[in-house]
């Protein structure tokens, strides 16, 4: 699998739950968003859950694995940044939904996509490489 630039055919701005999910499936974002709506129960999308993004890979036809990144408050232990999950990464061809602080992004290789790029970009040019992962999503192709 790869990243594939975000197909917005519809007017306005793309949310980055939804930029990420277009990335890994390659369906404009009106696809996307209509099984979102399912999986929501509603017609309306302004942000999304980790559960949420799951849910529509997987109603989509991907399977997904989930983990936390566990974080102590009030401890010298942290959630990586981006910058050094990307570094620290056990295999780079595998694709990943992450969420970073608040901000979702789609990751594979070395290029990342999201609602501010629109398109695959190196991820040494991409932004948010300070923010925190806070949720990974690997992401492969076929059902659970």
């Amino acid at each position: 699998m790869k990243l594939n630039a975000v197909q917005n055919d519809q007017k306005g701005r793309v949310m980055c739950g939804t930029a990420a999910i277009s990335a890994v499936t390659g369906k404009p974002v009106s696809c996307v968003k209509e099984f979102i709506y399912r999986v929501k129960g509603r017609r309306y999308v302004c942000s999304m859950s980790v559960k949420q993004v799951v849910d529509t890979l997987r109603l989509m036809g991907y399977s997904a694995d989930v983990k936390a990144i566990n974080v102590l408050k009030g401890n010298a232990l942290k959630a990586p940044t981006f910058a050094r999950w990307l570094r620290e990464r056990e295999n780079v061809n595998e694709v990943y939904v992450l969420l970073l602080t608040d901000h979702f992004v789609a990751v594979n290789g070395r290029k990342m996509v999201d609602n501010h790029t629109m398109e695959p970009v190196f991820i040494g040019k991409a932004p948010w490489r300070r923010k925190r992962v806070r949720w990974t999503i690997r992401i492969q192709k076929g059902g659970d």
